[in-house]
């Protein structure tokens, strides 16, 4: 009977410890967060995004920015805290401090670059969100 009861503690606990994403809000599309926990978070993976205009990178990165939200539905605050490195298309990175209105903190990673890449439509790394359209 205590060797039913041990293993069937050792079976469930990993299901009650288990960290639970918290919900989205009601005015975030959770389909535009990255699944990738590495998406913006590390240089090996950065948001890519740009401007067909020949000098539009930076405001490009502001745009970004400017789209994501938290887990509140408020807008994050963001501020550049400079260069890091050669990304893996060869560009050079931009790192940006992110806060929510919790006060979390990430330093996401960003190469304006791509002047493909609208930075309306590029997701949003985990633990934030996009606005619904």
């Amino acid at each position: 009977m205590r060797s039913l009861f041990f293993s069937t503690v050792l079976i469930l606990l990993p299901i009650f410890c288990a960290a639970k994403e918290p919900a989205a809000p009601a005015n975030a599309d959770p389909t535009q967060t990255s699944s990738d926990p590495k998406y913006g978070h590390t240089t090996d993976n950065p948001v890519r995004v740009g401007s067909a205009e020949e000098y539009g990178g930076p405001a490009a990165e502001r745009a970004y920015f400017r789209t994501l939200i938290d887990e509140k539905g408020e807008p994050v605050e963001f501020e550049r805290k400079g260069s890091f490195g050669g990304g893996p298309d060869g560009n050079m990175l931009d790192g940006y401090m992110v806060k929510t209105s919790t006060g979390r903190e990430y330093l996401i990673y960003i190469d304006m670059y791509h002047p493909k890449k609208d930075p309306n439509k590029q997701l949003a790394p985990k633990g934030l969100y996009k606005r619904k359209p």
